[in-house]
């Protein structure tokens, strides 16, 4: 699926910085001791929740609508480029047969 050059370049980046497996790490040092739901990435999330309904998405969990989206395309992509596959694997055997 095409991804934005621009995008990747930025992801890459926070790979490169990382000490963790994690590609983008998080400055908000975990609370395993924490007798409530504490997320590292919270403001991240407000943040993304907020320009997601700028943009229109007007879902109450705008990420999940997100994820929802994305595995879609991906699917989509994903059933297109198969079918690449079997019509270029058709067309040599075809052009190998009539050699």
């Amino acid at each position: 699926m095409p991804v934005d050059r621009e995008l990747l370049d930025i992801f890459r980046s926070f790979h490169a910085r990382a000490e963790t497996s994690f590609v983008v790490e998080s400055n908000v040092a975990p609370r395993p001791e924490a007798t409530y739901s504490h997320y590292r990435c919270q403001r991240h999330f407000e943040e993304l929740s907020e320009w997601l309904h700028a943009k229109g998405v007007t879902a109450n969990m705008p990420l999940h609508t997100l994820r929802k989206e994305f595995g879609a395309k991906s699917a989509r992509s994903t059933a297109y480029m198969q079918r690449v596959e079997r019509f270029a694997m058709q067309t040599s055997r075809s052009r190998v047969s009539t050699i």
